[in-house]
């Protein structure tokens, strides 16, 4: 099972910011790079990213909700390893169940 298709994710991170119109843009996740990810606040994981095809744009904040906090610490640790890569590799983040 791949991490997109996990129960756990009360959704897949979509950046967060202000935004001209009502939606925020919508990223290609194998165009974002992961920059930082920051300590977890309850199931969240935040973290920063940028799109690759716009490198002197601001980096975006992205929100991941998990079920619970122990999920959503597992899930930062192994974001925290594709610092430099793009978001896609970690939808690639293989399951067990």
């Amino acid at each position: 099972m791949q991490l997109r298709e996990y129960r756990g994710l009360v959704n897949w991170p979509r950046p967060g910011g202000t935004f001209e119109g009502s939606e925020p843009l919508q990223f290609d996740d194998s165009k974002v790079i992961v920059l930082e990810v920051f300590p977890v606040m309850n199931q969240f994981v935040t973290f920063t990213g940028r799109d690759i095809e716009r490198p002197n744009s601001h980096p975006n904040t992205y929100d991941l909700e998990t079920e619970d906090e122990e999920i959503a610490k597992q899930l930062a640790f192994w974001l925290q390893q594709l610092i430099g890569k793009t978001l896609d590799k970690f939808a690639e983040f293989p399951l067990d169940q």
